[in-house]
């Protein structure tokens, strides 16, 4: 399996999804702009960077690209410090 900045792609499954963002303004410290999905055709205005992100995962669930293994950091978890 390959590796990527999204996590483990399967053999012969590579990811497809394209994303074109046009940032078109930056107000209450965030971005807003536009999302177009190339392959579905769609695009979506959005209101701040959390939106634009969740708007992508979902795009990446339904068309089925292959799902991350993503590894968040807790408050629990002991990090050593630097």
């Amino acid at each position: 399996m390959r590796q990527d900045t999204f996590g483990t792609i399967p053999p012969g499954r590579e990811m497809s999804t394209t994303f074109l963002v046009q940032i078109m303004f930056c107000q209450n410290s965030s971005f807003q702009g536009r999302l177009s999905w190339v392959e579905a055709e769609k695009s979506v205005y959005f209101r701040s960077l959390l939106e634009m992100m969740v708007l992508m995962l979902e795009a990446l669930e339904e068309s089925g690209a292959p799902r991350a293994d993503y590894v968040f950091r807790s408050w629990h978890e002991k990090v050593p410090h630097t």
